[in-house]
Order: C-alpha cells, then structure tokens, then sequence
C-alpha cells in the first residue's frame, strides 16, 4: 500500500460526485448527518446534541488519516458542490491488508444512487490503487438501500454479527458484505 496517500489524499469524480478529502472545516456536515435520527436510523449511534461531539467526530477521524488507519473523503454533488455526505475506508490494517468502508448520506439524499457511486470509487481505488485484498461493510440487516449497493458494486454477504452494536437501548445485529482481489 502507497502510505503517500495519507499525505496527498487524492479528490475523485464519479458521474455524479466529487469526493474531496475530510477537514476540520466539515463539522457542520458531520453535525447534520449524525444530529438527525433519520440519517442515523440504521446507524448504531445515539443522535448528537451538541455540535462539539460532530467537531470530536471529526478530529478522530482527522487523527486516523495522520495515523495512517484511515482515509476519508466528504460528497459533493458535481454540478453544484452541494455537501451531501461522506464515505472513507477505515480500520485500515496494513499487514492483511485490508479496510472496511463506510458512508452516510443525509436523507434527502437517499435513494438516488449516490451511495453507489460512492462505493464504486472506494471499491476501484481500494483495491486496484492502493492494493487492498479485501474490503468489508457492516450493515443493519433492514438497510436494504445500502445491501443493494454493495451488491451492484460486487460485493458478497458473509454473515450475521448477531447484537454487535449497541445504541438507543437497542441492540444491532450486523450484515458483513466483502469484496476480494
């Protein structure tokens, strides 16, 4: 794997997207997404209440790129740079290797195909560019839109994590979906 990358973060283009590196200067995004009990309705995440937990997201997630354990990008809408989400790869583990992938997108954007768009590139790159063997998601089984995302994008269910997450006083049981070389 290329550890430039973690000092270069690439910006992408899909049909739709442009896929610009995370900063500090996108809490407001993290704060909307993860603020909504909608956008979190198959995420095992209690809603924030505050805008210092989006800026705590961040900050981690900033750390993790530095620390070379992840990469993450936010979506932008190409025709009119509209802040629609975000998708990284994550728990990057060099001696597999591997990562895991992951995206959200506010709800209005739901169902338009973004988040496949948003796989395809993770996936290309993941595996192609920075030589990834396997790439996986944890999904909530009743997430259909999301299964059906990694199915068009070749990736294959593996299993059930039963009650692997916990948030809201309810438990979560986890779909694993992975794509190999």
């Amino acid at each position: 794997m290329n550890s430039d990358i973690f000092e270069n973060i690439p910006e992408y283009e899909t049909q739709s997207l442009i896929l610009k590196q995370l900063s500090l200067d996108d809490v407001g995004l993290m704060y909307q997404f993860n603020a909504n009990p909608e956008c979190l309705k198959y995420i095992a995440r209690t809603p924030y209440t505050h805008i210092c937990q989006a800026e705590g997201r961040v900050t981690e997630f900033v750390d993790a790129i530095h620390k070379h354990k992840a990469l993450w990008w936010t979506l932008r809408l190409k025709e009119c740079s509209t802040l629609i989400g975000f998708c990284g790869l994550f728990d990057i583990d060099k001696s597999v290797p591997k990562a895991e992938i992951g995206y959200g997108l506010l709800q209005k954007f739901w169902g338009k195909g973004y988040a496949s768009e948003a796989i395809a590139i993770l996936a290309d790159k993941g595996l192609a560019e920075l030589k990834f063997h396997r790439l996986y998601a944890h999904v909530v089984p009743e997430n259909k839109g999301s299964s059906k995302a990694l199915i068009k994008n070749g990736f294959s269910y593996e299993g059930l994590l039963r009650k692997n997450a916990y948030a809201r006083g309810v438990f979560f049981d986890m779909e694993v979906w992975a794509k190999i070389k």
